[in-house]
């Protein structure tokens, strides 16, 4: 994965989880300074791509609870 499937995942995720969009980007934004401080793009974008499905998950579980 690279960033710019990260981003086609993260503007997905938006449409289909609005409440979540401040915390996606965040995590976008980060994988994509990690990249340009010398990370892994691919590295990075497996490690973003992870934090927003657990937010995902954690999301849809506060709402069963609900």
């Amino acid at each position: 994965m690279n960033l710019v499937e990260l981003k086609k995942i993260a503007v997905q995720l938006i449409e289909k989880y609005p409440a979540l969009k401040t915390e996606i980007v965040e995590l976008y934004q980060l994988a994509v300074d990690e990249v340009e401080e010398g990370g892994s793009e691919m590295h990075e974008s497996h490690l973003s791509y992870q934090d927003m499905m657990n937010l995902v998950d954690e999301y849809n579980e506060d709402q069963k609870g609900k």
